[in-house]
């Protein structure tokens, strides 16, 4: 399970479930979508699901250059956001994959966009810059070596206060 890497960032609002069960969205959040990619890949919708994906800008502005099927690679994805600006949009899931998958895809992201990846400690996760395709600098934060955030750098508090009250309700983080 995680661990809070604070005591600040265990402390920040994280909105009740709407739903029943253990999901929680940020406070404020106008967007919020979780995806059990897990399911939808083995359902017979799994196709149209796909297409679906390729045609949304946004998964191309922030994933494009990464190499990460969403599908095929990822399990979970939670996207919220506090507003409908794309600045604002936070993302946090679980891949199929090590921690050597994560390390890649950053390493890919910086490779497409002419950077270089550089891994640092930020609120006591590691986090590299993501050179996601918009004009937003994001970071991904590496939270186990399945689970990550991609955001903002201010919002990474906001990102690891809603995994915290997901793991403290015994929810999966």
């Amino acid at each position: 399970a995680f661990e809070a890497p604070n005591d600040r960032v265990a402390t920040l609002p994280v909105a009740s479930a709407t739903v029943h069960g253990p999901a929680r969205i940020p406070a404020g959040a106008q967007l919020a979508l979780r995806l059990d990619m897990g399911r939808l890949r083995q359902s017979a919708v799994a196709n149209e699901v796909r297409a679906l994906i390729a045609a949304v800008p946004d998964w191309q502005e922030l994933l494009g250059g990464s190499g990460i099927d969403p599908l095929n690679d990822l399990e979970r994805v939670l996207i919220a956001t506090p507003n409908r600006l794309r600045s604002r949009i936070l993302v946090a899931g679980r891949h199929v994959h090590d921690e050597s998958f994560t390390r890649a895809a950053v390493d890919r992201m910086a490779d497409a966009r002419g950077t270089q990846a550089t891994w640092a400690t930020q609120d006591g996760v590691q986090v590299a810059p993501w050179a996601n395709e918009g004009n937003t600098p994001r970071v991904l934060a590496m939270l186990s070596p399945q689970h990550f955030t991609i955001s903002r750098s201010e919002d990474l508090a906001v990102a690891l206060a809603m995994t915290e009250a997901r793991a403290a309700r015994g929810g999966e983080a």
